[in-house]
């Protein structure tokens, strides 16, 4: 007999390491699809993109229904998939220089001596993203190192407003890439 399932309020956590920059743990190294610092890199501590105000995880599926008569009326056979992939949006109620750099596509690096840049010189960047989520009683219930294709896509405002970068990491595929769910108490 299943339990009914519990209720939690998950907070998200968000480091973003992009494709080219040094790490030195677990050996010295560049991030790539197949290069990913490990938890222990100090570089992770540097690389926040900001206090993750909501979140949402989505799945994409691209199907085919198969259909046969049943004895002369259509009923499902079979659905067959042709595509699934996997979209995290993360909303920050804080700016930093990442969330510009990557939404208006500077070249750059923008740092406090460097402000001046073109826009739309880069793409939005490959990068492992960092996720860690805790539930209500600041337990550690799911982790993933994913490499993505990060872009912001909205950073609005207005009268009384604060301005929330709203990224989009779409997943790619990487023999690295890992999700762990951290207490499995918590998932009855």
């Amino acid at each position: 007999m299943l339990d009914d399932l519990q209720s939690y309020a998950l907070g998200s956590h968000s480091w973003l390491f992009r494709e080219g920059e040094a790490f030195t743990s677990p050996a010295p190294g560049v991030v790539a699809v197949d290069a990913l610092p490990d938890a222990a890199d100090p570089g992770w501590a540097l690389r926040n993109i900001g206090d993750v105000e909501e979140w949402a995880d989505k799945k994409n599926v691209d199907t085919e229904e198969i259909l046969k008569p049943n004895p002369g009326h259509l009923t499902r056979k079979d659905i067959i998939t042709f595509f699934q992939s996997l979209d995290f949006e993360l909303t920050t109620n804080s700016l930093r220089r990442i969330a510009m750099q990557i939404m208006y596509g500077s070249a750059v690096e923008l740092t406090e001596a460097v402000g001046q840049f073109v826009p739309l010189a880069k793409v939005p960047p490959r990068a492992w993203l960092k996720l860690q989520r805790y539930t209500q009683d600041d337990v550690l219930i799911f982790a993933a190192d994913l490499w993505v294709r990060i872009d912001v896509t909205d950073t609005s405002s207005g009268n009384k407003k604060i301005i929330k970068p709203k990224f989009m990491a779409k997943l790619l595929d990487s023999d690295l890439n890992t999700m762990f769910f951290g207490d499995p108490s918590l998932l009855p």
